[in-house]
């Protein structure tokens, strides 16, 4: 029954390759089975519930199970009528546009890269003159201080001259 509603829905798809339908087949039984397990579980669920083997609590919890079992296989039979030959020209195309945008992304990526590289690097230059600069500023400061250093000195030794050639 299963094989013969999945032939009927294979006939209603146009499939461009046999991979296509194929992999159509191959998934619509895959479900199917999928379906039977779950009916085949279903069944036994309510089997014990009717032979009345369970105690109350293990009827709730079965009732629970029943419940999602009988969704899922619901989704099950959806899926079936909905399975559709995968795209895969929509797919190439996804993938290459994941492709560009992640080619934008590192396009953008580098070139923050580099712009910060280059921030980095007028930085750097401003600190580096500032430097140079602060030790332009020492130098000339110890220079002056010295040539001050010497002239007391020379004063000092000046007048310490004149005071020896008094004596």
């Amino acid at each position: 029954q299963v094989k013969n509603r999945i032939f009927t829905l294979q006939l209603d798809k146009d499939f461009k390759t046999e991979e296509e339908e194929a992999e159509y087949i191959s998934k619509a039984e895959q479900t199917a089975n999928e379906k039977a397990l779950k009916q085949d579980e279903l069944t036994s669920y309510t089997n014990a519930i009717r032979d009345n083997e369970l105690t109350k609590k293990e009827i709730e919890e079965y009732n629970g199970k029943v419940a999602l079992l009988t969704s899922e296989i619901d989704k099950l039979e959806q899926e079936i009528l909905d399975n559709k030959p995968i795209d895969r020209q929509k797919l190439i195309e996804e993938k290459e546009s994941k492709k560009k945008q992640l080619e934008i992304d590192h396009a953008s990526t580098h070139k923050l890269i580099l712009q910060k590289e280059s921030e980095l690097k007028l930085e750097s230059e401003k600190k580096r003159r500032l430097l140079d600069s602060l030790n332009m500023q020492f130098i000339t400061f110890v220079d002056r201080k010295r040539d001050e250093l010497k002239d007391k000195t020379n004063a000092m030794n000046r007048k310490i001259e004149r005071h020896n050639e008094s004596i």
